[in-house]
């Protein structure tokens, strides 16, 4: 039960459940992102991970996602939430830099189509890519 962490000066999250391996379902909706810079490997090796709702999770200042979602080879969605300019939340892949390998061996995602960097983070279709993109807005 994660329920009462307290995330709101946490600026770091990396590796935070990586190698859970056995981890079916996570609930960190309560999660407050807003200062978080780096998800590096945060749900690397998550192998049983099936489904993971981050619509709560604020990207603005998130800078590295490399082998963020890392080998969850069972993970179908990853539910966010659209980005709100004027509100400054919401998931947002705006100021990341590092994103190498953030989808490696996620071929179970919704429209996967084998590219492993975070190009594909984002939900809906890219006019520019000419493509859909791996995660999915909760409506």
């Amino acid at each position: 039960n994660l329920s009462t962490f307290d995330t709101s000066n946490v600026t770091t999250m990396q590796n935070m459940f990586s190698s859970c391996d056995n981890l079916v379902q996570l609930d960190i909706s309560n999660f407050n992102t807003q200062n978080v810079t780096t998800m590096y490997s945060m749900f690397a090796d998550c192998f049983a991970l099936i489904e993971l709702d981050l619509s709560s999770f604020n990207t603005i200042n998130l800078t590295n996602t490399y082998h963020m979602f890392w080998r969850c080879s069972s993970l179908t969605t990853i539910y966010i939430s659209e980005y709100d300019e004027i509100v400054g939340t919401g998931w947002t892949m705006e100021n990341v830099t590092i994103s190498t390998d953030m989808f490696r061996n996620c071929s179970q995602l919704s429209n996967y189509n084998g590219t492993n960097d975070g190009t594909y983070a984002f939900a809906g279709y890219s006019e520019e890519l000419g493509a859909y993109g791996y995660l999915t807005i909760k409506n």
